[in-house]
């Protein structure tokens, strides 16, 4: 108190939540002002505020720990020494801009595209829990026009296919292997790498050569070290796809060895580990790797490019976007053209094509949809067989031999 008069406008819907307030102001009891509040809170006190009551309502576990790791690692060294009340869209996107953080080796080094803009995402998050609660009045990472768009922006997917000749080294690689079902479900049906390994022996149904995807197993976090299988949190993503004929045979080989004649128990997890645990994210992370690198792969690959393998091959059979959104399990039909690569096949069997007529002077061959390594005979063969909604896979060796069953995609 410093005995200076302060005046205040109150206002409210009815005399007597009118008379509360002011009884509020003049005990003292009242919540202090956002703004005056912003004067004395910086953006460091307040995303440590906010990881601590959970970096968001009802988040899931591996959210979290994202969310927490960028606020220590990357905003609260870039941008928590600046007071709540002057922060603006301007210094954010300056901040965030010359951020740096120490590598391995201890030398400052900026974050990609990808992570800095997963830092401008999780301010924007935390600053809009700070205007619910009152801390400031609006939100600067939202309110003020930014003078650096691309910071605001989510970089471009990072949508990179196995081509033909790379997939049919990989198949080859996991002809025979203990987890052969389980790289030719991530491959052909373009499963994502926590629905594959959350799939259980309720999930697949040999009979009519469908999988039901419901769940998923959660990633290993420090809150839950054990990985739980969840319910996939869209309804678009729960969905039936179809098993082709070699990934059956492959499930087939697998219920023989875990289980022999026997039937295969309830709920039991379909891929586990040698000892029998469930297969964690990382560790099937490190046997793709292995086998990338037993299929003379030299560049790197994500286990989640089988999946875009998966919709690449389906697209390349005219399979119609709508049926390609089901089959993936994808909220919006816009998805299918991230995955749409047609013009580097088209334009080489283009110029294979006038190749050949200007060598046999004969007509023009006509075109089909049909995806293969023209330079090497291994490689994948896509074909299309009935309007559209149906493809037949083919894989073949050096010398043009089929070395995998024929696996028809049918929906």
């Amino acid at each position: 108190m410093t005995g200076k008069r302060r005046r205040l406008h109150l206002t409210a819907p009815t005399r007597e939540q009118l008379e509360d307030k002011i009884s509020a102001e003049t005990s003292g009891t009242a919540a202090p002002h956002p703004e005056r509040v912003a004067h004395t809170l910086t953006v460091g006190d307040w995303l440590a505020e906010w990881v601590e009551d959970g970096a968001g309502e009802s988040v899931a576990d591996a959210t979290f720990d994202n969310r927490e790791l960028i606020v220590k690692r990357w905003l609260i060294p870039a941008i928590g020494d600046v007071f709540l009340a002057r922060l603006t869209g301007e210094v954010i996107d300056e901040r965030l801009a010359s951020m740096t953080a120490p590598n391995t080796k201890g030398v400052p080094q900026p974050p990609g595209d990808e992570t800095r803009w997963k830092c401008y995402s999780v301010l924007r998050t935390a600053l809009s829990a700070a205007v619910k609660k009152g801390r400031i009045p609006r939100n600067p990472a939202v309110d003020d026009p930014s003078c650096d768009p691309s910071i605001r922006q989510p970089p471009p997917p990072h949508v990179d296919p196995l081509t033909p000749r790379e997939q049919a080294s990989f198949l080859a690689a996991i002809h025979g292997e203990h987890d052969e079902a389980r790289w030719l479900i991530g491959l052909l049906c373009g499963l994502r790498q926590s629905e594959v390994l959350g799939l259980t022996t309720d999930d697949i149904d040999l009979g009519t050569r469908t999988i039901r995807v419901s769940y998923q197993l959660s990633r290993a976090t420090k809150k839950r070290p054990v990985p739980r299988r969840v319910k996939l949190k869209t309804h678009a993503s729960q969905r039936t796809v179809p098993l082709p004929g070699v990934a059956v045979e492959a499930l087939e080989q697998l219920y023989q060895g875990r289980w022999g004649e026997s039937e295969p128990p309830q709920g039991a997890f379909l891929f586990v580990s040698r000892t029998g645990d469930v297969v964690r994210h990382r560790n099937d992370r490190r046997r793709f790797g292995v086998l990338v690198r037993k299929a003379g792969i030299l560049r790197d690959v994500r286990v989640h490019d089988l999946r875009h393998t998966t919709a690449t091959n389906l697209l390349a059979v005219k399979v119609s976007d709508r049926v390609v959104q089901l089959i993936m399990g994808w909220s919006s039909i816009a998805m299918a053209q991230r995955y749409q690569h047609p013009a580097e096949d088209a334009a080489r069997d283009a110029i294979l094509a006038a190749a050949t007529v200007a060598e046999s002077r004969v007509p023009a061959p006509s075109f089909r949809s049909t995806r293969h390594d023209v330079s090497d005979r291994a490689g994948i063969v896509v074909e299309p067989t009935d309007a559209g909604t149906s493809g037949t896979m083919t894989v073949t060796n050096g010398e043009g031999r089929a070395i995998a069953s024929t696996a028809t995609l049918t929906v």
